[in-house]
């Protein structure tokens, strides 16, 4: 079953023992009056390929939006952490596991969902291609990557959490370590630019990436490679990361 709230902060369990299916009752007001809601979460897992940004996305097999494409999530457990209830679910729906997820906002739209009052907490992190190696799990009728600006009809509000992710995406890159995996342990500054240019979907001026070199900056300079510098994130580049990926 999966974990549920009224008003007042109760623990109550609207669902069935079959997986998101919304038992009766589910979306109607609690005894205090106030509308009771369910907790799920979904994750955005980015990566680059043949030079663009792809999105991991898996193939609904049961209702609502049977066969359509979406980000992998589901419904917290019981005694689940939202964390746990994301890492469960990447690994059921695309058997990838190990991955260092950020939390970047939740959904609450009242008609999100057709079950009932659904709050949804998105998670993102960005992968090296070579470490994604997605296959279809048991909730899952397929599973794929889709280039981030192709892609295909999404089911409930999953467009509008990409949308969301990229424009957290587009600001953390600069502030944190968020891009390290796509990136070797010390690299020049001409990859970075590149890799940059990849998931913002332009390139951007030198002296925008001069700024992380500064004190205050997420960049420190590792040695050289002939007559290139080569950089690596600070290591406090990675501690708000790190804070955010505890929960």
């Amino acid at each position: 079953m999966s974990r549920f709230f009224d008003s007042a902060g109760s623990l109550c369990y609207p669902f069935s023992k079959h997986r998101g299916r919304l038992a009766v009752g589910a979306g109607q007001p609690s005894r205090a009056g106030h509308e009771s809601f369910s907790v799920a979460v979904d994750v955005v897992i980015g990566t680059l390929w043949e030079g663009r940004l792809h999105l991991l996305l898996v193939q609904r097999r049961k209702p609502p939006f049977a066969g359509t494409w979406a980000l992998p999530g589901g419904f917290v457990g019981p005694g689940e952490t939202l964390k746990d209830a994301a890492r469960r679910e990447l690994l059921e729906e695309t058997g990838i596991q190990g991955l260092s997820l950020v939390q970047f906002r939740a959904f609450g739209d009242p008609e999100r969902d057709p079950r009932g009052r659904v709050l949804s907490v998105a998670y993102l992190a960005l992968v090296d291609r070579a470490r994604l190696l997605p296959r279809a799990g048991s909730d899952a009728q397929g599973v794929g990557l889709f280039p981030m600006d192709a892609l295909p009809v999404l089911a409930f509000d999953h467009e509008r959490i990409i949308r969301s992710a990229h424009e957290f995406l587009c600001w953390a890159l600069w502030c944190s370590a968020l891009a390290a995996d796509l990136l070797p342990p010390v690299f020049p500054l001409s990859q970075l630019r590149a890799v940059y240019a990849q998931l913002l979907g332009e390139p951007r001026p030198p002296g925008a990436f001069r700024r992380m070199l500064g004190p205050q900056g997420v960049l420190e300079e590792a040695g050289r490679a002939g007559r290139r510098r080569l950089y690596r994130f600070r290591t406090e580049a990675s501690r708000w990361l790190q804070a955010d990926c505890a929960r």
